[in-house]
């Protein structure tokens, strides 16, 4: 029990409750073992969050960065979530994800609020994605 209350303390968002940009790290510096073995990362960008967060309040834009994170893990049911950088998302899969089918349903959520959404996939292997900075040069 003490060492699933570390690992929360230390790699989950306290407020979506997904994995954070720690978590991240550690998965891609440890990607080639077969505990993850992760190959595919779609990254998602939400944009005009501050003016959000400026007309509803930093609470308002928390509830909404809750709802769209439990989107993303309903979507993606399998793999890893993580929330970085504030307003942005990855998904890890272990598998090819196509995100793409996806994004109406995450629009939605984003309806009517200003926040817009763009998104980018990446092969870690073709990438030779091993880190935040790698994956980084590529954003």
């Amino acid at each position: 029990r003490i060492e699933k209350e570390r690992f929360v303390y230390f790699y989950k968002d306290q407020m979506t409750s997904i994995y954070n940009k720690e978590y991240l790290g550690f998965i891609l510096a440890y990607n080639d073992t077969n505990k993850f073995n992760v190959k595919c990362i779609n990254v998602i960008y939400l944009h005009n969050f501050s003016q959000y967060n400026t007309k509803y309040g930093w609470d308002g834009g928390d509830k909404l960065l809750e709802k769209f994170a439990e989107e993303l893990n309903n979507i993606n049911t399998s793999d890893y979530v993580f929330r970085i950088y504030g307003d942005d998302f990855i998904i890890l899969n272990k598998e090819h994800f196509e995100i793409e089918k996806y994004i109406p349903s995450l629009e939605k959520i984003l309806a009517d609020t200003g926040v817009t959404l763009t998104h980018k996939h990446f092969d870690i292997n073709k990438e030779n994605i091993t880190c935040i900075e790698d994956l980084e040069d590529l954003l």
